[in-house]
């Protein structure tokens, strides 16, 4: 009769070792997987209009980012902007993304990010008015765990593509593969829900059965889309596709 609910906050510190840690991925088994997205975007005052001149400019600014913590989501960013070769200086403590972007807004940063829901509801307009340049999505995974364009933001390269300009001659880093893992682990399937593994085959099935009927139904897919971006929910076999590379 037991279910658990997943989330990035809960899977960070199992990826990180953290010594507080006392559950174990293998000993769920997955039911459904919920992506989301973010986008990196910069103050005008940097200089910077496009990903060419982050990659060109990117020795000679020096960037300030407001972040809830270390091992928090914001490691996914800052992670990012690391093996971009990027000069970041976090300020740690920030309450959540909103305090961050608040402090964007303020002028006490110059860089910033905002997971979908957010940056399209209080970023665009920011756009709109040139007071943000967005830089690039974080990208979303593909049914084959390939990193694709974030269909909410098909005008932006993803991550990779980014990292990919920057590097072309070279083999992903062990660096981009940890950034994988947490991006993964923080946007790909940042919520899951799970079951024991000693559950019978056939409630699993019927957990999975009934949470695919739900994601398939006509007013999840209107309302989803609302609440959570253009994302694909997953169950079954890409759930797991999703999970096992990283948890298991």
């Amino acid at each position: 009769m037991n279910i658990f609910a997943s989330s990035a906050s809960t899977q960070f510190p199992y990826l990180l070792k953290d010594r507080r840690v006392k559950y174990d991925y293998n000993d769920w088994r997955v039911i459904l997987a919920s992506p989301t997205g973010g986008v990196v975007y910069v103050s005008p005052s940097t200089g910077i209009n496009s990903v060419d001149d982050l990659i060109a400019k990117r020795d000679e600014i020096k960037f300030k980012y407001g972040s809830q913590g270390a091992t928090s989501l914001d490691l996914v960013p800052i992670l990012a902007m690391d093996l971009l070769g990027m000069d970041v200086q976090p300020t740690f403590g920030m309450k959540g993304r909103g305090a961050g972007r608040l402090a964007f807004e303020r002028g006490e940063v110059n860089i910033d990010y905002q997971t979908s829901s957010a940056y399209i509801k209080k970023v665009t307009p920011l756009v709109e008015e040139g007071k943000a340049i967005p830089l690039f999505s974080f990208g979303v995974l593909n049914e084959e765990g390939k990193l694709e364009r974030d269909p909410n933001f098909p005008d932006l390269p993803h991550f990779s593509e980014v990292y990919g300009q920057l590097y072309p001659d070279q083999d992903p880093s062990q660096g981009y593969q940890a950034w994988r893992s947490f991006f993964v682990a923080g946007f790909a399937a940042q919520k899951m829900i799970f079951v024991p593994k000693d559950t019978p085959d056939e409630l699993v099935q019927a957990w999975r059965q009934a949470a695919t009927e739900a994601i398939s139904s006509p007013k999840f897919s209107e309302e989803s889309v609302q609440v959570l971006g253009e994302y694909p929910q997953l169950t079954g076999v890409q759930a797991k596709r999703h999970l096992k590379p990283h948890f298991l």
